[in-house]
């Protein structure tokens, strides 16, 4: 008996931002499947492909493999062996590295100004965490 079987059609990646090897999970929103479908990310133009954790029948994860270099890199989804329809990008930086803090110590009251040099990341990064103090 033939079924016809429609290809998963993506609808985000998140986070759309990430370090090269940072092996992190990417969350891939698509169509629905059936729950217990064999389902599979290709990231690039490789041909190999990385096993995915089904989350629900429109949310699975992917972990991010570790020689992908910093570019855009484009996402498909194969499910049962059938790719996705389309596919979605996400952005690859290399990790920030603070090459040079202005000051080593500062009052624990705050007001001291820091300036600090980065290398990598993105250039809109506007903030930084202290602690567990974003500004």
């Amino acid at each position: 008996v033939f079924q016809y079987v429609a290809p998963a059609i993506l609808a985000s990646v998140s986070p759309l931002v990430l370090a090269v090897r940072s092996q992190t999970g990417v969350s891939i929103s698509h169509s629905p499947i059936r729950i217990g479908a064999n389902v599979e990310c290709q990231f690039g133009s490789s041909e190999a492909t990385y096993v995915a954790s089904i989350i629900s029948t429109t949310t699975s994860t992917c972990t991010l493999p570790a020689d992908l270099r910093a570019g855009t890199v484009f996402v498909s989804v194969i499910v049962d062996g059938i790719r996705s329809e389309n596919v979605k990008s996400l952005t690859l930086v290399e990790p920030v590295v603070i090459e040079h803090p202005s000051l080593t110590k500062g009052l624990l009251s705050g007001g001291s100004l820091l300036e600090v040099t980065v290398k990598g990341g993105v250039e809109s990064v506007t903030g930084c965490w202290f602690g567990s103090t974003y500004i």
